[in-house]
């Protein structure tokens, strides 16, 4: 019991980076889901603004430049009086003022054509007309210096408005009922990688130490018990960081996750990627010396193995050739799993097949870490 009573003690040592794990793990999958409300369907739409124009040029250029403006933007008619226009900019009347001063038009030949502009301060509406501004001046430079007359230039400006691009959003694939529970599940690879390896690694570090070692052996307690209660303490650590991290979604998307026919698919993906934890915890926790090298090499992993297996990126962003690595990682099959089981309804074969083959891929990458640590192990145990 005494034994029993250090590990918990140092699990006790920890819990505060446990807890900022899960306050992380948490604040990410919550704001992730909230974009897969049934309202907030995705849309590219061109930005208005409220702005003023004083053209006292009213030459080719600008006429067409004023001409622009208003085609995007809503243009309020002022009287050029500096009161009004800072009452109208103060009271967000308008958003953005410009004046093209007489002799405009002329100064284009010598691209040193000044606007004088006027915008609320630290909005990012006026960065983006200033933008729209400047794009239009560099296309009249560049026909007036290729020999193109006022008109001309105009024209040629207004056939190249009138192109326009293509635009496909990349959808997921997800059912729309299911995307919040999957989102949710999506990210659990990394606290469990990062919970497990940073609790699990430190307590076998610790209970390494020589004399500590020493101690233990010469108490009257077997080896074989000695197990015993590191594998009691692993698995209270490792249960409460499971039963909270699937709970959670369960009772917050209860309305989802209950009638979810395939929810016991997404329990079992996850159990089976905490059992690769709980091995990459037991190889870091063997091979490392300090706590610093376990913390350094579990920030590593965890990140790495999320972005590469597709918990940080959605796998179909994914180049093929990082996949064609990614699928050495335990992370890819069980993304790819989640993933399949947000696109499913019912159970299938195909499903069936596919649950079988990544869970087998997650459990064999687990066994490859236990065999790597135990040749760690006994190799530490000769020297």
């Amino acid at each position: 019991m005494t034994i029993f009573k250090g590990y918990m003690l140092v699990i006790k040592h920890n819990l505060g980076s446990v807890f900022l794990y899960f306050g992380i793990f948490i604040v990410i999958s919550i704001a992730n889901a909230s974009f897969y409300d049934d309202n907030n369907d995705a849309r590219i739409e061109t930005k208005t603004v409220s702005i003023a124009i004083f053209n006292e040029d009213n030459g080719v250029i600008s006429t067409g430049l004023e001409s622009y403006l208003t085609s995007i933007h809503v243009v309020k008619q002022l009287e050029n009086n500096e009161d009004i226009i800072q009452e109208a900019l103060y009271y967000r009347d308008i958003q953005y003022v410009i004046n093209i001063p007489q002799g405009f038009s002329e100064s284009i030949q010598t691209q040193e054509a000044i606007l004088e502009v006027t915008k609320v301060p630290g909005l990012s509406d006026g960065y983006y007309v200033d933008a729209q501004i400047n794009t239009y001046m560099n296309q009249v430079y560049a026909y007036r210096a290729a020999g193109f007359s006022e008109l001309q230039t105009i024209q040629k400006i207004e056939e190249l408005q009138t192109i326009s691009a293509d635009i496909h959003l990349v959808q997921d694939p997800s059912n729309r009922d299911d995307k919040k529970i999957k989102m949710w599940f999506s990210f659990l690879p990394y606290l469990f990688i990062t919970v497990i390896c940073g609790i699990i690694s430190i307590i076998l570090i610790t209970f390494r130490n020589k004399e500590l070692r020493k101690r233990m052996l010469c108490s009257n307690v077997s080896d074989k018990r000695l197990n015993l209660i590191a594998l009691l303490s692993f698995l209270i650590v490792s249960s409460g960081v499971y039963i909270v991290s699937v709970g959670l979604p369960i009772l917050m998307y209860h309305e989802y996750s209950i009638s979810q026919p395939i929810l016991y698919m997404y329990l079992i993906n996850a159990l089976a990627f905490l059992l690769v934890s709980l091995a990459i915890a037991y190889l870091v926790g063997t091979a490392m010396d300090t706590l610093n090298s376990i913390n350094s090499v579990t920030t590593l992993l965890s990140l790495g193995m999320c972005f590469l297996g597709g918990v940080f990126i959605p796998q179909y962003l994914i180049a093929e050739e990082v996949l064609v690595i990614a699928k050495f990682l335990p992370t890819y099959w069980y993304i790819l799993l989640n993933d399949t089981l947000g696109q499913s309804l019912n159970k299938s074969s195909e499903l069936m097949h596919t649950l079988g083959t990544c869970i087998g891929m997650q459990l064999v990458f687990a066994f490859a870490c236990i065999c790597i640590a135990l040749a760690i192990s006994k190799a530490k145990i000769q020297e």
